[in-house]
């Protein structure tokens, strides 16, 4: 099913996926954590290796802007 920027898709079974335009998630959720998440990865993602500190910040403030 099509879903929107960082929401949950649904096919019949149940997903790990954040909404990450969430007012909660973006209030419990530091700018660090999303920093080392991208940077890093985490669970089934992959780390995004090639993204310079700059390019991750940015990637930070985007994520900022998604939220309801």
């Amino acid at each position: 099913m099509a879903g929107t920027a960082g929401q949950k898709q649904s096919s019949g079974r149940q997903t790990h996926t954040r909404d990450i335009t969430s007012a909660e998630w973006q209030n419990d959720v530091s700018d660090e954590r999303i920093f080392n998440s991208i940077s890093r990865g985490k669970g089934k993602m992959p780390a995004f290796k090639k993204l310079s500190d700059a390019q991750i910040d940015s990637l930070v403030s985007y994520v900022r802007q998604l939220r309801k």
